[in-house]
Formats: C-alpha cells, sequence, structure tokens
C-alpha cells in the first residue's frame, strides 16, 4: 500500500471516491505490469457501479464488479522503471443511496488481488517474481445515504452559581437529504479546590430557544450531575424517544443548560472548575434499531423504507467529521 491511500472514513452516495493507492516498486529491474485484479468487499455491489484504474490522473480502465465483486484489468502496459515506485489509484463510482436497506452503511475496503498481478521483466519474460504474498486491503471506508456535519458553538455564558447554557454545538445534514438524531452522550469532569459538594442540577436541552426535556421531546438520564469522590467523570446521555429530525440543509443548535451550585475558589485564588464535551464513537457498528446502538452517538440517515426508530438504519458516529467535539471549561 501507498502511504497516502485513502484513510478509513464515511462517505456518501452518488459521487466517485478513491478508496486505495498501490504502491508498484521495480529494485533492479524494469518490468511491465500487464494486468491485474481488484475486489471490493462483500455487499458493496449493491452500492459501486464501476471500478475505476488511475496512474495518476490518467484512466487505465472503468469495470462493473463481476460476480466475484472483482474488476480485471487487462492490456494496462504500465512501465515501472528501475529503482522508481509506480502508484495505481482505485476509485469507486457509487449508486444514489435509495430508500432501501441494500446500499447504505456498505463497506467499500478495497483490495488488490495477490494472484492476479501478471508482469513483464526487461526481457519480456511474464513473472511472478515479487507479489504481494497477500491480498492487499485498503483501509475501511463505508458509504451512506447522507451524513450530517457536527460542529462546536462558541459560548456566550459567563460562569457562577446560578442557570447558564454549558455546552453549544450544532448539526447541519448536506442539501440533498435530511438526517435524525436519537442519542448524544456528554462527558462532565470536575476539578475542585475549595470543599463542599459541586453539582450541576435541572439538566435540559434546548434547539436553539425551544426546551425539548419539558416538551417531551428528549430525556436525559440523569438530571444532575455531582462531582465523583473517586474522581473519575460523569456521563450525561440525551435521547430523543421518536428520533430528532433535521431537514436537509438546515442548521439546528443544541444548547446543553443546567443550574450551578457549590462552585467557589480556595483561600489561594484557585478556581473549581467543571467541563463538558460531545463523545463520539471509536469503533464501527453494524447498522439496527436505534436503541439497539450501544453507541454515544447515535444518529440516522434515514435510508429505510417508511424510517422510523424500529428501522435498521441507525447507526454510531465512527468516522464522523469533528467528533469528539472539543471541550468547555469552566472556571468559577
Amino acid at each position: 500500500m501507498d502511504d497516502d491511500t485513502p484513510v478509513a472514513q464515511i462517505v456518501q452516495g452518488s459521487q466517485t471516491v478513491e478508496t486505495a493507492r498501490y504502491k508498484f516498486t521495480a529494485t533492479s529491474d524494469t518490468y511491465t505490469i500487464q494486468e491485474l485484479k481488484v475486489q471490493i468487499a462483500s455487499g458493496a455491489e449493491n452500492v459501486v457501479e464501476a471500478i475505476r484504474l488511475l496512474d495518476g490522473t490518467t484512466l487505465l480502465g472503468s469495470l462493473t464488479p463481476d460476480g466475484s465483486r472483482q474488476a480485471h484489468f487487462t492490456g494496462l502496459n504500465k512501465d515501472v522503471a528501475a529503482g522508481v515506485d509506480k502508484v495505481l489509484r482505485v476509485e469507486l463510482v457509487l449508486n444514489e443511496i435509495d430508500d432501501t436497506y441494500d446500499r447504505t452503511a456498505k463497506l467499500l475496503q478495497t483490495s488488490l488481488v495477490a494472484d492476479s498481478v501478471y508482469y513483464l521483466d526487461s526481457a519480456g519474460t511474464q513473472t511472478t517474481t515479487g507479489l504481494p504474498a497477500a491480498i492487499l486491503n485498503g483501509n475501511t471506508i463505508y458509504v451512506y445515504k447522507t451524513i450530517p456535519t457536527v460542529t462546536k458553538v462558541a459560548e456566550t455564558d459567563s460562569f457562577a452559581n446560578k442557570a447558564l447554557y454549558l455546552y453549544t454545538f450544532s448539526v447541519t445534514p448536506p442539501s440533498t437529504e435530511g438526517i435524525e438524531l436519537y442519542k448524544l452522550t456528554f462527558d462532565v469532569g470536575f476539578a475542585t479546590s475549595t470543599s463542599g459538594t459541586k453539582t450541576i442540577n435541572t439538566l435540559k436541552l434546548y434547539r436553539g430557544t425551544t426546551e425539548l426535556v419539558a416538551a417531551g421531546d428528549a430525556t436525559t438520564s440523569v438530571s444532575s450531575v455531582t462531582q465523583n469522590l473517586d474522581g473519575t467523570n460523569d456521563t450525561l446521555t440525551i435521547t430523543f424517544p421518536e428520533g430528532e429530525n433535521i431537514p436537509a440543509n438546515t442548521t439546528y443548535t443544541y444548547k446543553l443548560r443546567g443550574t450551578v451550585s457549590g462552585f467557589g475558589q480556595s483561600a489561594t485564588y484557585i478556581p473549581d472548575t467543571v467541563s463538558f464535551y460531545l463523545k463520539g464513537d471509536t469503533a464501527w457498528v453494524d447498522s439496527g434499531i436505534a436503541s439497539a446502538i450501544s453507541k454515544n452517538f447515535v444518529w440516522s440517515d434515514k435510508s429505510a423504507p417508511s424510517h422510523s426508530t424500529s428501522t435498521a438504519d441507525w447507526a454510531g458516529s465512527y468516522e464522523l467529521d469533528n467528533l469528539p467535539l472539543d471541550d468547555v471549561t469552566w472556571s468559577y
């Protein structure tokens, strides 16, 4: 694999994406690559319209995956000079993700089939010396119907023992399709220099100026958070029982609000502090119904027919840009 092969990520359908870069190196002799096979992961054939092989920006071939999910590129005649690297790129042309389960949340991992590479040495003799020892897999790339952007928003409140907005962020779907949220998870950490209990009470979530908990649109796992005696951080989970719909090309701004009590400063003016951040997820999980996704940030691209919290088109936030969001630390 080339060092610049695309990293693990999630992508949206209806576009062409680069998924792998394969580096061929000639050490002591010039050789000519004649043919090779590229394979895509199981299930990816439902969304991949074509597999493209390129040398830089030059298209060498574009093929529809066959019954083995492979594209067999022949007649390449790509020279690799001794002491020089040749990098061939693979792109996938993705179909539109429609309202079916067979196209969304698919793994697009692209692999070079090791024993499929044929090349000629400088004498024109076909050789297999130096072939990859095993199949070469690109990084994990998953495709969705649509992907939101989650962004930290600067705080404007001042900290004191009072009710205030503690953490603000926004969620924006692209212009083509909306998304839904089901679960948000906040990490809450205390660092104190004074005695007494430090508490954030009456936790609520707002969408703009609309309070969602009182309206029944959101629920909190706890109504307050208090400094843990063992020094560990608290976790606050907010769930949208019926899903929180965000229309396409619309930004919703959310604010976590609570009532602060018990904070102060030590005799040497060291302040009590509390920090918040919106958590993300570090591992992939298969799509499922909303309540079955045991992740920190649960969302849906609404790709299932008759989408609801009971359809299997909900996911965690693996590789969702910006998550976890930056933290906010409040000092008394």
